[in-house]
């Protein structure tokens, strides 16, 4: 499983340590993780060729077509119309997002610990919210 955090800024310019493992030459997609590849249209792709599908997508519609078929634990940002989207692969570990105190920027993580350290006091957690946390946790149920 891989690690992941990343700090959104107001300008929606994201810092993070990860190193990206594909990055398109004009910006606009970012991938951080493992993406081991693809099966389109009944076909195998590698990882290359999979970015090279990611990449060429103009419609968010088509860009998620594509992530639908990945396969591997990976984030992708994508810059499409202006605006900033992130995404999380079908077997990733899933993704966090929160709001940082005194308008810091916004934490993009997939560690629950983190998120709560980062961004409130687990002494202020709702019960119910606790519960959906404990729960969402099949091997302790």
């Amino acid at each position: 499983m891989i690690s992941f955090r990343a700090r959104l800024s107001s300008d929606l310019s994201v810092e993070t340590d990860v190193v990206a493992s594909h990055a398109s030459s004009d910006g606009r997609f970012t991938i951080y993780g493992d993406l081991v590849g693809s099966i389109v249209e009944q076909k195998g792709r590698n990882a290359v060729d999979t970015f090279g599908l990611i990449s060429s997508q103009e419609t968010l519609s088509d860009l998620e077509s594509i992530l639908r078929v990945g396969i591997g634990q990976f984030y992708l940002f994508s810059r499409l119309d202006d605006e900033l989207h992130v995404y999380a692969s079908v077997s990733s570990p899933g993704l966090l997002i929160a709001e940082l105190p005194g308008s810091a920027g916004i934490l993009l993580t997939n560690s629950e610990a983190e998120a709560i350290r980062e961004c409130g006091n687990a002494n202020e957690l709702d019960p119910a919210e606790l519960l959906g946390v404990v729960m969402s946790h099949h091997i302790l149920v």
